[in-house]
């Protein structure tokens, strides 16, 4: 049951509200809403949105994830069918790049800034959710607008995954060579992490971003972090 549900509407705004122990947060279908400043303390899923409509979510805070720990996250995700594909976030901490568990959403026009949560490798909370307006209605994730950052993120996840599904390389390894060849992506990609410790999931997500990186067009910031994917091969 989630604390705050939203079928078919429009013009709603969320702005400084608190949910604490719910096994959803924001349940949405077919709406177009506002939230600022939203805390979740201790829920599985924050982010349940699906259908058209538009969101934006800004200054979200998610604490006390239940899904990082192990045993824990097994428990709170059996029967969970992701809506679509998870965003990608970055720890300042460990520089860990991994997909996000917490924005569980499928709409046409997600816009997303100034979000952190804890990171699932260090575990220490501030890791930043990408920015940026985003198409989350297929398998892979679709930037719209976005800030340089996203883009580096997005090609650092890119290479890793062409390497890892080629047998070519571990995705360890892989981390490291792309760390010789540009600092600035090897320094966000350092350490990269699938959610509940699946390869299968992980590649499943990188390398939908992988196809992203390949047709994407747009900023100067886009073309150079493409091409630099296509460097490593």
């Amino acid at each position: 049951m989630p604390a705050i549900r939203l079928e078919n509407s429009r013009g709603v705004t969320l702005r400084d509200v608190r949910i604490s122990g719910f096994d959803v947060g924001i349940s949405a279908h077919n709406s177009e809403f506002t939230a600022n400043r939203l805390a979740f303390d201790n829920v599985v899923r924050p982010f349940d949105i699906s259908g058209d409509g538009y969101a934006r979510v800004e200054g979200t805070r998610i604490t006390n994830d239940p899904k990082l720990g192990t045993e824990v996250t097994r428990k709170t995700t059996v029967g969970w069918t992701r809506n679509g594909p998870p965003l990608p976030a970055q720890c300042p901490n460990c520089k860990a790049v991994f997909p996000s568990r917490n924005y569980d959403i499928a709409t046409p026009r997600f816009f997303s800034r100034d979000n952190e949560e804890s990171c699932p490798e260090c575990k220490k909370y501030g890791a930043k959710v990408a920015d940026g307006l985003f198409d989350l209605t297929s398998d892979a994730v679709k930037i719209l607008e976005a800030p340089d950052i996203t883009y580096a993120m997005v090609a650092a996840l890119a290479r890793i995954a062409e390497d890892v599904s080629a047998n070519r390389i571990t995705p360890q390894q892989a981390v490291e060579k792309l760390a010789y060849v540009d600092p600035r992506i090897g320094s966000i990609a350092k350490k990269v992490v699938g959610f509940g410790g699946s390869a299968i999931e992980f590649l499943t997500f990188a390398i939908g971003l992988a196809a992203l990186i390949y047709t994407h067009i747009g900023t100067t910031a886009t073309l150079e972090a493409r091409d630099l994917a296509r460097e490593q091969t």
